[in-house]
């Protein structure tokens, strides 16, 4: 059997709060295959954000990862010390943020933000450190390169900032790419374009993308599979186009149908009714079931539903789908 680049496997992530204890993620499990985008999409505070920073040991002093595990090229990440995380983090595992004035260092040039991550994953410094990263922002067809790496990142726009932490995350061959949102401070056609520049990249390559975006219209234009999540918890996971095509979980088709349409112009937008729940106490069984219209009293607000398997590929959790 093929080895996964990515195995997260049944894990739980709780916060230390002045309220309590929050359950932020609850037995998440899921995989990437070599070459693939996995989106993984839901309504903000569900879990998206958590379940990466997990992958880069980087979550917050007052996290405690309760229960599982995460194998990357088949070894623990949870067992890697500090220094080997620092090696793993912008060498094999890249990560691109929302907000890319925060990413980049403001007192450092644009080329030195490059050649930081080129010394310290691979050794590389002097005159081959500083063409390494011209390069790069040539790659991801940033104009005047050579005028760019002297220039501070205040100088560019935020698109072109989004790009020099593109090619910072793409300078060193990684073979995971955990792409957090990395659209969103973006106006839209500064959004399609980052959003194509790293298609178009990854397909050069056999790199892997983690896309982690409220956005499921984005998901279907470069995933190949995408895990709906909801309040800490899996609702569907499945081919992107077997998904959209056939949402099997409420929640899945109510996110599905609050996305614009030009077909719908004249029509009020959808919404979803409520909120998503405080996860200090969070509600028992399916957490989707305090909004859920279609809930089964005494079953959806008892026990989390097992996994019912749509296709070869798709899966869904909810008691729907085996009464």
């Amino acid at each position: 059997m093929e080895e996964k680049l990515l195995e997260v496997k049944d894990l739980s992530v709780a916060f230390n709060s002045y309220l309590g204890v929050a359950e932020v993620l609850d037995r998440i499990s899921y995989s990437v295959d070599e070459n693939q985008w996995l989106g993984i999409a839901g309504e903000s505070g569900c879990g998206k954000t958590v379940s990466a920073f997990s992958l880069l040991k980087l979550l917050p002093e007052a996290a405690m990862i309760r229960n599982g595990e995460i194998l990357f090229k088949g070894e623990s990440i949870l067992d890697k010390s500090e220094r080997e995380m620092r090696k793993l983090r912008g060498g094999e595992i890249s990560i691109v943020f929302q907000e890319p004035q925060s990413a980049l260092n403001p007192s450092k040039r644009v080329g030195e933000n490059i050649v930081e991550s080129l010394r310290l994953h691979q050794g590389i410094r002097g005159e081959e450190a500083k063409r390494r990263a011209i390069q790069m922002l040539d790659l991801v067809k940033i104009p005047q390169p050579r005028v760019r790496f002297s220039q501070f990142p205040h100088e560019l726009s935020g698109g072109m900032q989004q790009r020099v932490c593109i090619a910072i995350a793409l300078a060193c061959h990684p073979s995971l790419l955990i792409a957090d949102e990395f659209t969103t401070s973006l106006d839209v056609t500064t959004q399609q374009e980052i959003l194509k520049l790293v298609v178009d990249l990854q397909r050069q390559s056999t790199m892997s993308v983690l896309f982690i975006t409220h956005d499921l219209a984005l998901i279907s234009e470069c995933c190949d599979e995408l895990i709906i999540m909801y309040a800490g918890q899996i609702m569907e996971r499945g081919k992107v186009d077997r998904v959209f095509r056939n949402p099997s979980h409420p929640y899945t088709r109510l996110l599905l149908n609050a996305i614009p349409s030009i077909s719908r112009k004249d029509e009020k937008l959808n919404s979803i009714d409520g909120s998503v729940p405080g996860l200090v106490n969070p509600p028992k069984g399916c957490r989707f079931h305090t909004r859920c219209k279609q809930k089964i009293p005494g079953r959806c607000d008892v026990v989390f539903p097992r996994e019912t398997a749509i296709d070869e590929t798709h899966r869904a959790w909810c008691h729907l789908l085996y009464t």
